[in-house]
């Protein structure tokens, strides 16, 4: 299904009877990273997906957005939706990240929230954050070259573990 919010297409998905569970993807995906949690939940309550503008089938904003847009977007499709309380808000990274901004502005309410693997607020960025940056980047242009990219895995393994940053490999 398609609605209009705000000026933006948005595409979503809004199943079942009960009390409203509100599914929020992550940057770069679309509402179908929970079908199969939305068929399950869709059994004993209503489930609603959409997809952020600018992804899945929704088109990108005419504007660069920051999260501050995407959350007033998530509420303003709730409101077009008539749905007044939300009994569970569920966000897989850059859709928990909206929910974090959701809430500090004000602009979001749930009964109860469940962050996966959320984004979170960014952090600063320090000369040590940047300096790292720019190495990887380097490192993965001067590790494509032929003869070298094999050495690229460890190369990065080492980067990653100086930077305190394994999780991300």
């Amino acid at each position: 299904m398609k609605v209009l919010v705000n000026g933006q297409l948005i595409e979503y998905k809004d199943e079942g009877k009960g009390t409203v569970v509100l599914l929020l993807h992550g940057w770069g995906s679309n509402l179908h990273t929970f079908d199969a949690l939305a068929t399950d939940l869709k059994k004993h309550h209503r489930v609603i997906r959409f997809d952020f503008s600018g992804m899945g089938a929704s088109p990108k904003p005419d504007d660069s957005w920051g999260v501050s847009e995407y959350a007033q977007l998530t509420a303003d499709f709730l409101k077009k939706l008539n749905v007044e309380t939300v009994d569970v808000l569920v966000g897989h990274s850059f859709g928990g990240r909206v929910i974090i901004k959701g809430f500090a502005d004000s602009v979001l309410t749930a009964n109860k929230v469940i962050l996966l693997g959320a984004a979170g607020p960014r952090s600063k960025e320090t000369a040590k954050r940047i300096i790292f940056k720019a190495l990887a980047k380097a490192g993965r242009v001067a590790t494509s070259l032929p003869g070298i990219k094999k050495a690229q895995p460890a190369l990065r393994r080492t980067l990653y573990g100086a930077a305190g940053a394994t999780d991300y490999l």
